[in-house]
C-alpha cells in the first residue's frame, strides 16, 4: 500500500519513512514525488536528489518502456522542509484527479503504439511481395490492416472523449477515462500483435517498431490504474453505487 509511507513533524522538518517497490526514474531525478499520509491524511513529499535517507534501488530490467529506470525506493527518516510537502489534503480526490490524468498519459502512449505498429504494418505489407503481389492483395493480410486501423481509430475517439471530461470536470470523467484505459491499452497489444503477424519474420527482430510495441503494450494494462480496477470501477457506475 503506497500510503504506508508517512511524514511527521520533527524539529521544523518533515521525517518521511516508507518503502515504494516501483519508482519511475527516481535514480536520475532531481527530485521524487513520493504518496504517503500525514497528520493521517494524504500528502505529497517532494524529496531532492542525494537526500539523506532516500535510498533508490539498483534499476530493474523490464520487458518494455525501455527508456524509463524502474526502481525500489526506501525513505529512511529522510527529513525535507516543510514547504516541500504538498498538502495534507482533507481527502484523496486530489490523489484521485491525479490518478486519473496518469491513465490519460498511459492511453496517450498507447495510441502511439498502435500508430507505429499500424503504418509499420502497413508500409511492409505494401512492399513485400509473395506468390508475385504484395503481400496487401491477400484479402486475410487487408482484413488485418482494416482491423487494426478500426481499433487504432476508434481508440483516438475514445481517448479524446475521456480528455475532454477530464478537461471539463464532468462528473463522468474517471470512469469515461477508465473505460478509455481498458479498451486503448487492450486494443494496442492486439494492434501490435497483428502488426507482428504481417511482418513475419522481420517483426520478430529486435528493434522493429511493432516489436517494441508489443514488449510496451503490456504495461499499459498494469500500470496506473490496472484494466482489472479499471473495470471494477466501471461496473460500479453502471449499477450506480
Amino acid at each position: 500500500d503506497p500510503m504506508t509511507t508517512s511524514g511527521v513533524r520533527e524539529n521544523g522538518l518533515i521525517k518521511i519513512s516508507g518503502v515504494k517497490s516501483y519508482v519511475i526514474n527516481c535514480t536520475v531525478a532531481d527530485f521524487t514525488a513520493v504518496a504517503g499520509t500525514m497528520e493521517n491524511k494524504p500528502a505529497i513529499f517532494i524529496v531532492g536528489k542525494g537526500a539523506k535517507g532516500l535510498i533508490p534501488e539498483k534499476p530493474l530490467v523490464t520487458m518494455g518502456y525501455d527508456g524509463l529506470l524502474v526502481s525500489g525506493l526506501t525513505l529512511h527518516e529522510c527529513r525535507i522542509n516543510e514547504g516541500d510537502v504538498l498538502g495534507p489534503f482533507k481527502d484523496k480526490s486530489t490523489f484521485d484527479k491525479l490518478k486519473m490524468w496518469e491513465n490519460q498519459i498511459i492511453i496517450g502512449g498507447s495510441l502511439g503504439m498502435m500508430k507505429a505498429s499500424f503504418e509499420s504494418a502497413k508500409s511492409y505489407a505494401k512492399t513485400h511481395r509473395s506468390g508475385g503481389k504484395p503481400i496487401i492483395a491477400y484479402q486475410e493480410v487487408a482484413f488485418k490492416l482494416a482491423e487494426m486501423l478500426t481499433l487504432f481509430q476508434t481508440s483516438q475517439l475514445f481517448a479524446y472523449r475521456a480528455a475532454w471530461a477530464a478537461e471539463a470536470e464532468s462528473r463522468e470523467s474517471e470512469v469515461l477515462t477508465c473505460c478509455a484505459k481498458v479498451f486503448c491499452t487492450e486494443a494496442a497489444e492486439k494492434v501490435s500483435g497483428s502488426a507482428l503477424q504481417i511482418l513475419s519474420g522481420e517483426g520478430y527482430i529486435s528493434g522493429n517498431a511493432a516489436e517494441r510495441a508489443y514488449r510496451c503494450a503490456k504495461y499499459g494494462q498494469i500500470a496506473g490504474t490496472s484494466t482489472e480496477i479499471s473495470r471494477v470501477k466501471i461496473g460500479d457506475a453502471a449499477i450506480g453505487a
